[in-house]
């Protein structure tokens, strides 16, 4: 999937973390596995884990689980969102995916 972000800085913590933009190491390996993932996917629906339900997600903003600490704010970032015939996201198209930004998911 091709990945955007909201800010630099966003961009700059997710794909060259400094040492102290991550509250934990556990922060930080959550949120490089996800990235791994979803650089590897060509959809959403290949995610192994922290997917939402798609059939009820709104395009403009979902989150995406990224373990045990870490979760992905979301947006599809196509211009005309791919759609089915009937009208639905079509995810199996989707592949262009905006981090607005992330909260903290630890227990």
């Amino acid at each position: 999937m091709q990945l955007s972000f909201a800010t630099i800085t966003l961009r700059e913590m997710f794909l060259d973390p400094g040492p102290n933009d991550w509250p934990s190491p556990q922060h930080r390996a959550d949120m490089m596995q996800q990235i791994a993932d979803l650089m590897a996917a060509d959809s959403l629906l290949e995610l192994p884990l922290g997917l939402p339900d798609l059939e009820s997600v709104d395009v403009t903003g979902f989150e995406v689980g990224t373990g045990t600490c870490v979760v992905l704010q979301c947006r599809v970032d196509h211009v005309e969102i791919r759609r089915t015939q009937g009208g639905k996201p079509s995810w199996r198209q989707i592949n262009r995916i905006l981090i607005d930004g992330w909260r903290d998911g630890c227990l």
